[in-house]
């Protein structure tokens, strides 16, 4: 009877413990433990994947290399639009040297005291400007007669009037000015020069300057 009932009661205590609160948060907390272990295992198979499925691209290196050429070649294309070509100049500016010239009828001016000839267009032996660059150009010329004289003078270009002055000073006893100015499209070998209308004495002295001048505006 003494070893029934120590049998019933070990029987009793194994029941209880099972069955006890402590022994059943105990497998809650291990099945949760590994619950958890589970995740952070599907976790890890999801790195795994993850850093599997990545493949490292070197395109840092290369944009920056792209980067820089397109950098070099933006600069090369403001530099190209800040730097527009420029044409050479063209300009002359030529006076008569002696103080008094005696003209014949149609006779062209020969301006010797050349003191601009930028582009060499200007040839002082025969007084005649050669265009060494087509384009628009500003042709100016002043004569001064000497008293009681008249001068008419006109600018040719290629042997064809382009503009016409007249500095008459027959009836005073001073110096007679006048000055000319044409703007004309003219083309490379062009001839431009001045020519006398009438007999009579021109004057280029410190009092009056008589000139010719020219330039290239575009």
């Amino acid at each position: 009877m003494k070893d029934s009932g120590s049998t019933f009661n070990v029987s009793l205590r194994k029941l209880e413990s099972v069955n006890s609160p402590q022994m059943t948060e105990n497998n809650i907390n291990r099945k949760t433990v590994v619950n958890d272990d589970d995740d952070d295992d599907d976790d890890d198979d999801d790195d795994a994947n993850t850093r599997r499925e990545y493949k490292p691209v070197k395109s840092k290196k290369i944009s920056s290399q792209t980067g820089v050429m397109g950098k070099v070649k933006t600069e090369h294309k403001l530099s190209a639009r800040v730097s527009p070509v420029v044409p050479s100049g063209v300009a002359f500016y030529v006076s008569l040297s002696a103080p008094q010239t005696s003209l014949h009828v149609n006779e062209a001016i020969v301006f010797d005291n050349v003191m601009t000839n930028v582009g060499d267009g200007y040839n002082h032996r025969d007084g005649i400007f050669t265009v060494p660059e087509s384009g628009v150009y500003v042709f100016t010329w002043t004569t001064a007669s000497h008293f009681h004289q008249n001068i008419g003078t006109t600018i040719q270009i290629n042997g064809d009037i382009a503009g016409t002055i007249g500095s008459y000073g027959a009836s005073i006893s001073n110096y007679q000015s006048a000055t000319g100015v044409i703007v004309k499209s003219v083309t490379v070998g062009d001839h431009v020069y001045i020519k006398n209308k009438f007999a009579g004495t021109i004057v280029s002295d410190n009092d009056a300057k008589s000139t010719f001048s020219g330039w290239r505006l575009f």
